[in-house]
């Protein structure tokens, strides 16, 4: 990935954690770095790390998942 378009994923995924909404343009622009990183990413055959790395990350994404809608009812609460 060069330097340019690294830096502006980074933006993108910046935003992403911190759960601010990006327009689909956007979204697909992130998705699809986020895939080449994956892509580029080498790991190590420790099987059990990865497994424990997955099981954090599921954990993680149900988190974000519970804080984005506790988030939106306290929009509309709010507003």
């Amino acid at each position: 990935m060069s330097e340019a378009i690294n830096e502006d994923w980074l933006v993108l995924h910046r935003r992403a954690a911190r759960g601010e909404d990006l327009t689909s343009e956007e979204r697909a622009v992130y998705e699809a770095g986020l895939t080449r990183r994956h892509q580029e990413e080498v790991l190590d055959n420790d099987l059990a790390d990865l497994a424990a790395a997955r099981i954090q990350v599921a954990a993680l994404e149900k988190e974000q998942s519970e804080l984005k809608a506790q988030r939106d009812f306290l929009r509309c609460v709010l507003n």
